[in-house]
């Protein structure tokens, strides 16, 4: 089943540095909706994404979520934040689940701190 990747920002253009060429290889679409950045966000947005569409900033990504779902085209939406990473086995649990009669997975969150770059091999 084709996946989905919905992210809703502002300035977090280095936050998308880190996490879009993570994600890219993972997802058939990408979609982020730009809540008026004045940083780099778009930018970095349009080299890896398949839609970028710019919204009124509101101070909460919620404001733009009905916006993003009316991109989507694929049947596995998967929305983060700029700041969240998807690990492998979460993605393959996906794809494992969506093949069932399940329809919705709920994830709980771990939080780690990092204080270098971020590597390949933290996320696996």
């Amino acid at each position: 089943m084709r996946k989905s990747l919905i992210l809703i920002c502002r300035n977090e253009e280095y936050r998308l540095k880190l996490l879009l060429p993570l994600m890219r290889p993972n997802f058939d679409e990408i979609i982020i909706i730009n809540q008026e950045s004045n940083d780099g966000t778009e930018e970095i947005a349009l080299k890896y994404a398949d839609k970028v569409v710019n919204d009124i900033a509101t101070g909460f990504a919620d404001s733009s979520l009905k916006l993003a779902h009316s991109l989507v085209t694929n049947e596995i939406i998967v929305r983060l934040d700029a700041d969240e990473i998807i690990t492998n086995r979460l993605l393959f649990d996906i794809d494992n689940y969506m093949m069932s009669d399940i329809n919705g997975l709920l994830c709980s969150r771990a939080y780690i701190e990092l204080f270098s770059p971020i590597t390949l091999d933290l996320l696996t």
